[in-house]
């Protein structure tokens, strides 16, 4: 029995790795596939070189936002979520985002244990902007921003202040030193 299912296995493994190379033969750069109730999601270099794997309960989205850049976000549950940015023309994978309240070509905006952060899309160690504010205590804290969008290097942020929930505005010019 357990010979079986072994041989089961392999023969799936084989069939994964046959499809995702037929999809990366056709230009395809990702492949979602499954192994029993889970997904997996394979990202591939031009040359198809295996440059992102992670498994997953639930289908993971997967977004292109720029040359050959894909937004990917695996849902953990309710106003939960992880974030990663894939490059396979630089075969470049930026860390996870829990909560990602915005992003654009070059930056992350997002909560860390109470600071509104603003990072370099694939290096969070380059920190462009770390807010202190009185966000309001919601029991998520990325619930307290309404909004956040950066146009022109300057941060634009609606949020819920303090425990009165005050709508407040405020804008930030972002600077970055490489």
């Amino acid at each position: 029995m357990r010979k079986r299912i072994g041989q089961q296995i392999l023969k799936y493994i084989c069939i994964c790795t046959a499809l995702a190379l037929v999809a990366c033969a056709k230009g395809e750069s990702y492949n979602i596939s499954h192994e029993g109730d889970r997904y997996i999601l394979s990202f591939y270099a031009e040359d198809n070189e295996l440059i992102f794997s992670k498994k997953s309960l639930g289908e993971p989205t997967v977004t292109s936002v720029g040359k050959g850049v894909y937004k990917t976000v695996y849902s953990t549950g309710t106003n939960a979520n992880y974030t990663y940015f894939i490059d396979v023309e630089q075969k470049n994978v930026s860390d996870a985002y829990f909560n990602l309240l915005f992003h654009n070509e070059n930056m992350a905006v997002f909560m860390n244990d109470g600071l509104l952060m603003v990072t370099d899309l694939f290096d969070k160690e380059q920190v462009r902007a770390q807010i202190t504010r009185d966000f309001a205590p919601t029991a998520v804290p990325e619930a307290a921003i309404t909004s956040a969008e950066i146009k022109e290097n300057i941060l634009y942020v609606d949020y819920l202040k303090g425990t009165q929930m005050e709508e407040t505005h405020m804008e930030i010019r972002l600077t970055y030193e490489k």
